[in-house]
């Protein structure tokens, strides 16, 4: 039902949505669209009820909804109930300092650069929708393009941090884009996509080692027949895959409450320490490559994000057609942006500093402490057939259990 400003209103038990995360201090009241990272917290108002409000039709791309202690958010028109119903949640670590970041805020902090010299901007001026301007840049198609910092970064300037939880939820505030991927038999794989400014590597053996400018994170869930099959939780290079029913999830919820590690944002089904030395053997034993979770505030990507759907492309159509061309992005919401900027073929962020450059002081055995920015959402595998990407097939499989659970 609605109430008299047209804002839907949905009652959920609060102990229903999370148990641990929900506590201690106020949800603050607002006006506008909840803010990505969103702290979720419980307070005893009037009539022992809290609640907060969420503006339908707001810039997050999709229909929010006024609720008491809930979080729930409306598909809109035209995208699959799914998508939204069982949707992660994030824990953010406790003392993380780069927090999900604004896609489009990340553009004003960066310059295009070819092997670190500024190249020239094409016109219109490289905005988010308008980013592929920058594939005809050089003479790689914008492979070679690295969306570079004005800063030093070794000197943390505040935009690194990302959004914080207090933000009033402008509209550039989109930190993620939700990407719906139909196949056949079936098949539908839901990427949900965060971004950071900055990803801090973490120590090892003393050294910090691991760090670069921009970050993409995914879960993709695997749904059949519109149910929640398998899910794909990226970790640095590659990932975990597990049956979604055995990943964790409030007591009456069907939404995945998922853990980002502290600094490199690796995703995990549990807190807690997680050696990541040995490529696919995840262990909670530490020897030298170690992520740290932990119960923070509470990111809901649903909040803040774009809405696209993906068509990969029938290698029968045309033999010249990159197999993970974006060509086929579809905004499914009509404020959402057109998806020239998952057209862009270069990084988001700067290239590897040279092994002369001060900031590279203090690596380890040939790690450098800064390493090149990440691809967009378009190159990862988006059309993939199995439930993880092929290109780190060795050695996977469907976890049927979270280690530490059940």
């Amino acid at each position: 039902m609605t109430d008299a400003r047209g804002f839907h209103v949905a009652s959920v038990d609060i102990n229903d949505f999370c148990q641990k995360c929900l506590a201690n201090t106020a949800i603050e009241k607002r006006e506008n669209r909840v803010p990505a990272p969103a702290h979720i917290t419980v307070n005893s108002g009037v009539m022992g009820q809290t609640d907060y409000w969420l503006r339908s039709g707001s810039c997050s791309k999709v229909e929010m909804v006024r609720a008491e202690g809930s979080t729930h958010v409306q598909a809109p028109s035209g995208v699959p109930e799914f998508v939204f119903d069982y949707a992660p949640l994030f824990y953010l670590h406790p003392a993380e300092r780069y927090r999900p970041s604004s896609i489009s805020e990340f553009l004003v902090h960066t310059r295009p650069q070819i092997e670190f010299k500024d190249v020239s901007n094409p016109s219109p001026a490289p905005t988010l929708a308008h980013l592929d301007n920058l594939n005809d840049l050089g003479e790689k198609g914008g492979e070679n393009i690295y969306l570079t910092s004005f800063d030093d970064v070794t000197q943390n300037p505040p935009w690194l941090g990302g959004v914080p939880t207090t933000s009033n939820g402008s509209e550039s505030e989109e930190t993620g884009a939700i990407i719906i991927v139909e196949k056949e038999k079936g098949v539908v794989d839901v990427f949900y996509f965060l971004f950071f400014a900055f990803n801090w590597g973490g120590i090892v053996l003393n050294h910090q080692l691991g760090n670069h400018v921009g970050d993409w994170e995914h879960v993709m869930i695997r749904f059949i027949d519109s149910k929640p099959r398998y899910a794909w939780l990226s970790q640095h290079a590659t990932g975990e895959a597990y049956a979604f029913q055995a990943l964790p999830k409030p007591a009456s919820g069907n939404r995945p409450l998922l853990y980002i590690a502290n600094g490199t944002h690796a995703i995990y089904p549990q807190q807690g320490a997680t050696d990541h030395t040995l490529p696919n053997h995840n262990s909670s034993v530490p020897l030298l490559l170690v992520d740290h979770c932990a119960e923070g505030d509470v990111y809901d990507p649903l909040t803040s994000s774009y809405l696209y759907q993906y068509t990969p492309h029938s290698p029968s159509l045309s033999s010249t057609t990159p197999a993970h061309s974006p060509a086929t992005f579809h905004p499914l919401h009509p404020t959402t942006l057109s998806p020239g900027w998952l057209a862009f073929k270069g990084r988001w962020g700067d290239q590897q500093y040279p092994a002369t450059d001060q900031r590279q002081k203090g690596g380890l055995l040939g790690f450098r402490r800064f390493g090149d920015g990440p691809t967009g959402p378009a190159f990862k595998e988006l059309g993939r057939a199995e439930v993880w990407p092929a290109s780190v097939a060795r050695g996977q499989r469907v976890r049927m259990r979270v280690r530490g659970r059940g």
